[in-house]
């Protein structure tokens, strides 16, 4: 699939996280387990790592020392995976408490997003990904709320813990079912 492929080939590598079977939330000791069930192959990124600087044009001033409020918010994760021909990007928020600003953290990676969409195909016919099509890529904001000590869930409880809220799936489980979350995506594109 170029779409997948191309995005990998995009984003550097440095970025992978080191654990690609968990979504962590050092902060407050949340842990999301990854449920690849079916799925052949995905990537998880993270870009708030204090070892790499992200978005290094930004100002990192606080705004009392002349930056701008909200500047360098971003997810926590970013998952590409692809499905019946088809990437799914899932931007990823954890909150164990108020996710007032989750919103606003998923909006900015999804703006990010964007930007990989349009290099991939200003880039696309230069290096030969001549079948790359945008219309084959769904982006979901995905919510994660308050898991941490949540016993598995049945079946039924699954199902009801996925919402769709305002273009979002909010989740609250506390594993990350790649495969049921490709549905709901596909619901709200």
């Amino acid at each position: 699939m170029n779409e997948y492929l191309l995005y990998k080939r995009i984003i550097s590598p440095e970025f992978c996280c080191g654990d690609q079977k968990r979504l962590v939330e050092k902060k407050n000791s949340q842990k999301v387990r990854i449920e690849s069930n079916s799925v052949q192959d995905y990537v998880l990124y993270r870009f708030d790592n204090e070892e790499q600087e992200f978005m290094p044009f930004f100002n990192k001033n606080h705004k009392d020392k002349g930056g701008l409020d909200g500047l360098r918010q971003f997810c926590d994760y970013i998952l590409l995976m692809e499905k019946n021909n088809k990437l799914y990007v899932f931007l990823i928020e954890l909150k164990s408490g108020n996710p007032k600003d989750a919103g606003k953290q998923l909006d900015a990676a999804e703006i990010f997003m964007d930007y990989i969409r349009r290099t991939a195909e200003r880039i696309k016919l230069t290096n030969g990904f001549t079948s790359f099509d945008s219309s084959n890529i769904r982006t979901a904001k995905v919510l994660v709320c308050g898991t941490n000590g949540a016993k598995p869930k049945t079946k039924k409880s699954k199902d009801e813990s996925v919402e769709k809220v305002e273009g979002r799936i909010n989740l609250k489980l506390n594993c990350f079912p790649i495969s049921r979350l490709c549905e709901v995506a596909a619901e709200i594109d």
